[in-house]
C-alpha cells in the first residue's frame, strides 16, 4: 500500500512502523504533560529509572491496546524512552515559553527581592502547570493561543475550562477577522490608487477640505489656484462652470464649518499659546521641497483614514468580507510588474540618451 502510494504522490513516505512511534510518542506525550489525565499514573517507572513499568494483561484485546503496547515500546528500545521521558510536550514547553515571556507576574515576591531569571519562570510556571492546571488557565489565559489549549484536554470537562478556551478562541477569532478586514481594506485601496480617481487631489480636497488646507490649499500660488480651477470663460461649457461653482460653494461651506468647530475646540487651550503658534504658522513659508513632503503627508493620512474606516461617504461593506479582496498576491504582484516596467523604460532611455 504504501509504495503504490508513493507511486502516485512521487516521494518517499515513512514506514508503518515510523507513523505508529511518532504517534504513539506524541499521544503519550500529551498524556504524561497532563497529570489530571486518567491515564497519568500508568507511565510509572521501575526504580532503575530506565523502564516502564509493565501493564499485566490477560487478554490479546487488553495487550494490544494502547497503554501495553506504548510500555513494550518505550522498554525494548532505551533511548526513545529517555528521550521521551525527559521531552516534555512541545505544546506545553510553546505555552509555558509564551507566558514566561509575556512579562506576567507569576510568583508574589517582597520589596527589593531579586527579580526571576527566565529559567526561574518556566520552572515556576511548570510546577503551577502541573499542579493546578485549571488556575494555570484561568489566572494566564490572556496570553495563550488557540495553539496552546491542547495542553489542557485533560481537563476540557470542566466549565472553567470550556469558559477560558472559548475566550481565548474568541480573542484570536476577532483578531484574525480585524486583520482580514484590514487586508481587504488595502486591497481596494491599491485598487483605487490604480483607478486614480478616489485618490484624485480633487476628491480628497472634497472629503477632507480642512485637513487639505492646513497642508497644501494655503500654501498654493494663484498661478496654481487657477491651475486647480481648471478651463474656463468660452472654452468651458455653461454646465461644467456651474458643476464647479456648486462643489466649490459645497467645499468651502464644510471648509467654514470644519474651521469654526476647530476654532471651538481651540478656545479651551492657553491662549496666549494658541495665538503665538497661529502667527508663526502664517509667517512660515515653505520651500518647494517642503511643500512636496506636505503633499505626501497629506496623502499618507487620507490613506489612513480610509483604512481606519473614516470615509463616511464610502461604503465599506462593499470592500469587507469581500472574498474579490482577499488575494493581496495579485494586486503586489502588479504593483511589481508595473515597477519594473517602469525602470526597464528607464533604462531604455537613458541607453539612448547616451548612444
Amino acid at each position: 500500500m504504501l509504495r503504490s502510494a508513493e507511486k502516485v504522490i512521487g516521494c518517499k513516505l515513512p514506514s508503518m512502523q515510523d507513523l505508529y512511534t511518532s504517534r504513539t510518542l506524541r499521544r503519550a506525550g500529551c498524556i504524561t504533560a497532563g497529570p489530571c489525565h486518567p491515564g497519568h499514573s500508568l507511565f510509572d517507572s521501575l526504580p532503575s529509572g530506565r523502564r516502564l513499568r509493565c501493564i499485566r494483561t490477560r487478554t490479546s484485546r487488553h495487550k494490544n491496546s494502547f497503554f501495553p503496547s506504548f510500555h513494550r515500546l518505550m522498554n525494548n528500545n532505551p533511548r526513545t524512552a529517555h528521550s521521551s521521558r525527559l521531552a516534555e510536550s512541545s505544546c506545553v514547553a510553546a505555552m509555558i515559553e509564551a507566558v514566561a515571556m509575556s512579562g506576567s507576574p507569576v510568583k508574589s515576591q517582597q520589596v527589593g527581592e531579586a527579580e526571576l531569571t527566565v529559567g526561574e519562570r518556566k520552572q515556576e510556571l511548570r510546577e503551577q502547570y502541573r499542579s493546578r492546571p485549571l488556575v494555570f488557565l484561568e489566572r494566564y489565559h490572556t496570553h495563550l493561543q488557540p495553539e496552546h489549549l491542547p495542553a489542557f484536554v485533560h481537563v476540557c470537562a470542566d466549565p472553567r475550562a470550556q469558559h477560558y478556551s472559548g475566550v481565548v478562541q474568541s480573542r484570536a477569532s476577532g483578531c484574525i477577522n480585524r486583520t482580514r478586514v484590514r487586508n481587504q481594506r488595502y486591497a481596494a485601496l491599491r485598487a483605487l490608487q490604480k483607478e486614480g480617481r478616489y485618490f484624485s487631489e480633487e476628491q480628497m480636497r472634497m472629503r477632507e477640505p480642512l485637513l487639505y488646507e492646513q497642508y497644501i490649499g494655503q500654501y498654493l500660488t494663484d498661478e496654481e489656484v487657477r491651475a486647480q480651477e481648471g478651463p474656463g470663460g468660452a472654452t468651458a461649457g455653461l454646465a461644467h462652470l456651474l458643476l464647479n461653482s456648486y462643489q466649490e460653494r459645497l467645499i468651502q461651506n464644510r471648509l467654514q464649518e470644519e474651521q469654526e468647530r476647530e476654532d471651538a475646540a481651540q478656545e479651551e487651550e492657553e491662549e496666549d499659546d494658541d495665538e503665538e503658534g497661529e502667527d508663526d504658522r502664517k509667517e512660515w513659508e515653505p520651500t518647494a521641497e517642503e511643500k512636496v513632503l506636505l503633499r505626501e503627508e497629506f496623502i499618507s493620512q487620507m490613506h489612513q483614514r480610509f483604512l481606519d474606516g473614516k470615509d463616511e461617504d464610502f461604503n465599506y461593506s462593499e470592500v469587507d468580507n469581500n472574498p474579490d479582496y482577499d488575494n493581496l498576491d495579485l494586486v503586489n504582484r502588479d504593483a511589481e510588474d508595473k515597477y519594473f516596467d517602469e525602470e526597464e523604460d528607464d533604462v531604455e532611455e537613458e541607453e539612448e540618451m547616451t548612444s
